[in-house]
């Protein structure tokens, strides 16, 4: 991995928020847009900076209840996974607690029975492309995941509409992409990852807090490297 590929995302992080003020934002893909837009402008060939690229996790973080009842019906390993995934919002969602080996050696039998579930797609991924192919075995280096928690109070009936929504994210949703970023960085599937989450109410501050460094201008930064 080039090193200063690093350096980079860090430098393009630090402008984004130093900006911030400068800037109007109305979606979590603007934030995304506007820090491809600057990695395309610096990145040095052979790298390029992709959205929604694809990562081949190990096991899933979660999965809809088709998913997983194509899996049990395939398979028949229903008790077997009931040991690792727990009911949330409609999906089977991984547990805290886990035997990993484990986890991933049963993902491996229900591979070879023939099931196959999606790939994770970050937000922003760079990739080595020297070899042109954007495809599950070409691993990106680092991934950057966003999310974006507008103060919808105060800019309700301006650039918000004037509805009752009380704000876009949940704990879990925050919670989920720090998984992701985890399990890339320790199953070595990334060499370096961030979680930049803009929280201009202040709203997630007890959650993010111990986990995330504090910036300027509302802007938390998570980021996990390989050692």
């Amino acid at each position: 991995m080039d090193a200063k590929n690093i350096e980079l995302v860090d430098t393009v992080i630090n402008q984004f928020i130093k900006n911030y003020p400068h800037e109007r934002y109305f979606r979590e893909s603007d934030i995304v847009w506007t820090i491809q837009k600057k990695l395309q402008e610096k990145l040095k060939a052979p790298y390029k900076v992709f959205h929604e690229y694809p990562i081949k996790l190990l096991y899933p973080m979660k999965m809809t209840y088709k998913k997983w009842n194509d899996i049990i019906e395939l398979t028949g390993y229903e008790n077997d996974l009931d040991i690792y995934y727990h009911d949330e919002s409609k999906n089977k969602v991984l547990n805290e607690e886990i035997d990993i080996d484990e986890l991933k050696r049963l993902f491996s039998n229900i591979e070879m029975d023939g099931s196959y579930f999606e790939p994770c797609y970050t937000d922003l991924s760079i990739v080595n492309n020297k070899a042109e192919s954007i495809d599950l075995d070409n691993k990106p280096e680092i991934v950057i995941q966003c999310k974006f928690e507008p103060d919808i109070k105060n800019r309700r009936g301006f650039d918000f509409r004037n509805n009752i929504s009380n704000g876009i994210n949940k704990k879990k949703d925050i919670l989920y992409d720090m998984k992701i970023i985890d399990h890339c960085i320790s199953q070595k599937l990334v060499k370096c990852g961030y979680l930049i989450m803009v929280d201009e109410s202040n709203k997630f501050n007890e959650i993010l807090s111990g986990k995330f460094e504090r910036r300027e201008n509302n802007v938390w930064i998570y980021k996990k490297s390989m050692k």
